[in-house]
């Protein structure tokens, strides 16, 4: 897994992969650009890697831009298995494809905490959930969660001004997907939030960014309970 499209580009360049699945919206490079990039290097070696855009714009034009900056077909979130499975069949070689079936696991676009008497750090269902289709994997999903828990922390309290905002929508966005995959439904929520007003170009509040890192505090604390290491 890239962090960036950059990091994307030069794993690219080091490895032979049947398939990329290109995020659009990464930091550094977009997923578009890592995708030209990608393009322009296998210009003379006459091997085109598959490369699937992964989105969570569902517009015929994002769609279609993303087919003339080369990606071979484009996925717009949340990923239903069923269509990974089949675009993976369908350009991915034989023998890989059938290695590579993924199991149903739905990825959470837009979580809704209804009210505080709803309010739980993670969500049991959610993880149990991931635990039986990951198949023993959970473990380095959650170290790999925590792991970005603690760059993304750093980060938000490093903002201090609107300089930031372009870096601070990026990183809700992350924040926003990856806690939502997890279970960890109010620091999604609260990432969207975030996320809307920077979209904006507004600074969001220092209670809010505040908010956020106390989220993170308690979800990090959270997947030391015993409930969660016994599904690890």
């Amino acid at each position: 897994v890239a962090e960036n499209g950059r990091e994307a580009v030069k794993m690219h360049q080091a490895n032979g992969y049947d398939l990329i699945l290109m995020d659009i919206q990464m930091p550094h490079m977009n997923g578009y650009e890592a995708t030209k990039s990608i393009r322009a290097h296998e210009y003379s070696s006459n091997i085109e890697v598959p490369i699937v855009g992964l989105s969570a714009h569902a517009f015929a034009e994002d769609r279609q831009y993303a087919l003339r900056t080369g990606m071979n077909d484009y996925l717009a979130k949340p990923i239903n298995s069923t269509v990974l499975n089949q675009m993976m069949m369908q350009y991915l070689p034989p023998s890989r494809a059938q290695k590579k079936q993924v199991k149903r696991i739905e990825v959470v676009e837009n979580p809704v905490v209804h009210s505080d008497v709803d309010y739980v750090v993670l969500s049991k269902n959610v993880l149990q959930r991931l635990h039986s289709d990951l198949q023993g994997h959970l473990d380095e999903l959650i170290n790999a969660y925590d792991a970005e828990l603690l760059v993304q922390k750093a980060f938000i309290q490093s903002v201090s001004d609107d300089s930031c905002l372009d870096d601070l929508r990026r990183s809700v966005h992350r924040l926003k997907g990856s806690s939502a995959n997890l279970g960890a439904l109010p620091l999604s929520r609260l990432s969207s939030d975030v996320e809307i007003i920077a979209k904006r170009d507004e600074m969001p509040s220092p209670k809010l960014l505040k908010d956020i890192v106390i989220e993170i505090d308690a979800v990090r604390e959270a997947l030391q309970e015993p409930w969660v290491q016994k599904l690890r």
